[in-house]
């Protein structure tokens, strides 16, 4: 029977947007162990699992929701730093390309913003426009964690949408990224909107039902689709890709949430599952290559 410890995590631990803070927490543990994290923000929640630091690197590519201009919302990632001196250079991508102002300069599509973190130094950034294909590179070894404060997130043709809901996930670095994919359906919404997002010029191809769809993508670029409750998808790619999920919110099971889907090449035969213990129900998504 697994062993589980819950470590609460005050609210000043919650980061600024802007700001160089010394809010990372670093975790050892004598054995092999998951962490997940689960984010209360007001009266909304999201958790993300967190990647031990053998897996992270100094690459990474962005990948968000889509603006949705409603209270509290603001598109967000956030970098930590695990070494001294490590210079942060990113590469903005924006969608609408709406400039962005920081510390009194502006910045647009394609322009690069460098900081100098310290270690377990961390430094946010908002929008209010999509960032995905925002590229990051460090000369060190850093964390990468991207999401939205409160977004909600509905296909046009349906008004029930819920309530916004905190996004957050850890995003894993480029030389972690895969070619294909498998994207189960979200149980208990209208559907879920699947996001590709490549750090290189690639072709993909993505199959939903007997549908096959080729999409060829720029570096930094990227492209959405969507599939219902009942259906699956398999994205392959000519180069590695970053593959996230947003389950659409109902107003009668739920607001929206925010997954990093695994590759194939990272699936393994014997998993711990964590579950919060305050939710109504909660649910497993069993993926078979």
């Amino acid at each position: 029977m697994a062993n589980v410890k819950n470590i609460n995590v005050p609210n000043r631990m919650m980061l600024s947007y802007f700001k160089i803070e010394e809010k990372a927490i670093l975790i050892e543990t004598t054995i092999d162990a998951s962490v997940i994290i689960i984010d209360d923000y007001k009266i909304s929640s999201d958790s993300a699992m967190v990647l031990p630091v053998k897996h992270l690197s100094n690459t990474y590519i962005i990948s968000t929701p889509e603006y949705s201009n409603q209270t509290y919302n603001y598109v967000q990632f956030a970098i930590a730093a695990l070494n001294k001196s490590t210079e942060v250079r990113i590469i903005f991508r924006f969608e609408p390309n709406l400039p962005l102002t920081v510390d009194g300069i502006e910045y647009q599509d394609g322009s690069e913003f460098v900081i100098v973190l310290n270690e377990f130094e961390t430094y946010q950034i908002r929008h209010n426009a999509d960032l995905s294909g925002t590229f990051i590179k460090a000369s060190s070894i850093v964390a990468v964690f991207s999401g939205n404060r409160c977004a909600k997130i509905a296909f046009k043709n349906r008004n029930d949408s819920g309530f916004c809901s905190h996004l957050v996930e850890q995003i894993p670095p480029v030389d972690r990224l895969d070619n294909t994919y498998i994207a189960p359906p979200n149980i208990n919404r209208h559907g879920t909107i699947l996001k590709v997002v490549s750090p290189f010029k690639s072709r993909v191809t993505y199959h939903v039902g007997n549908k096959k769809t080729t999409v060829f993508l720029v570096p930094q670029g990227y492209f959405e689709f969507s599939i219902t409750e009942n259906q699956v998808a398999v994205i392959e790619s000519e180069r590695p890709v970053l593959f996230t999920s947003f389950a659409a919110g109902s107003d009668t099971s739920g607001d929206p949430y925010m997954i990093t889907i695994p590759g194939v090449t990272q699936y393994l035969n014997e998993y711990t599952v964590v579950t919060p213990s305050n939710f109504t129900s909660n649910y497993v998504a069993l993926i078979i290559d």
